[in-house]
């Protein structure tokens, strides 16, 4: 009989945080663009199949960078990109 570990009581399973969950979905659409980008490259497409394959990627990159913003605008509101170019205070 398998016995399964005890959840210690003092420390309740954390639910992700909005920061965790959107870059877990910006990964799982990175792998989305990666399949469809893969119907082109591997020639399982043409024509006009395949410009909608593209655009459909150029959507997925759209969705990831929203799910950045999301982030972005939840946090400090300044992109993770721009922090270097931002003199600190002090």
């Amino acid at each position: 009989m398998e016995e399964k570990p005890q959840m210690d009581p003092n420390k309740p399973p954390m639910a992700p945080t909005l920061e965790g969950a959107c870059n877990n979905w910006r990964a799982e659409l990175l792998n989305v663009e990666h399949y469809v980008r893969a119907l082109v490259t591997e020639k399982k497409v043409s024509g006009e199949a395949a410009a909608q394959a593209m655009l459909s990627v150029r959507h997925l990159e759209d969705a990831r960078m929203r799910l950045g913003k999301v982030i972005q605008y939840s946090g400090d509101g300044v992109s993770c990109f721009d922090k270097w170019a931002i003199p600190e205070k002090g």
